[in-house]
């Protein structure tokens, strides 16, 4: 008498990555109709009641948004082998990494401050330095935080990264 042979059945990843990509485009469909909405509740509320004190809470949830979305990116790059992985990478790939971590950073932080400023948390006098009109000013100082910030935040990582990144190959 023969033996039968156990037939095991292997599990293809075919159905997997088509399931990944559905679920990805889901959560970015998601998050672009949530950012959609807010923003225009914000400006409704914005030009309803002619100032940002009533539109704070749709301000902070496009800000926490911000945050979630960096946060699935990290957790889906498994964060503790971040590093690692951009080792393996072409130096250009890296810097587009840095300049994007750094847009984030930035964003957030310019974002933090000027929701700091319309809540009269921090006082500024936009008049001091008036160029031509107060909304101009307004936009010319967004703008030029956001560069400061993203430089210097770029720079820093740039540099921490990189190191890290001679001390990993150097193991």
């Amino acid at each position: 008498m023969k033996k039968e042979k156990k037939s095991i059945r292997k599990k293809t990843g075919r159905g997997t990555k088509k399931k990944q990509q559905t679920s990805t485009m889901i959560y970015y469909g998601l998050m672009i109709v949530a950012y959609l909405y807010l923003s225009i509740a914000c400006i409704y509320k914005y030009f309803k009641y002619d100032g940002l004190d009533n539109c704070f809470l749709e301000l902070m949830l496009i800000l926490v948004l911000s945050l979630v979305i960096e946060y699935v990116h990290i957790i889906k790059n498994d964060g503790k082998n971040i590093r690692k992985k951009l080792s393996k990478k072409k130096k250009k790939e890296r810097l587009k990494t840095y300049v994007t971590e750094g847009c984030i950073l930035s964003l957030t932080v310019t974002c933090i401050l000027f929701l700091a400023i319309s809540s009269d948390r921090i006082f500024i006098n936009f008049y001091d330095f008036l160029l031509g009109n107060i909304m101009t000013t307004i936009i010319l100082s967004t703008i030029l935080s956001f560069i400061v910030i993203f430089t210097i935040s770029f720079i820093g990582n740039y540099l921490i990264s990189e190191k890290l990144l001679r001390n990993v190959n150097e193991k």
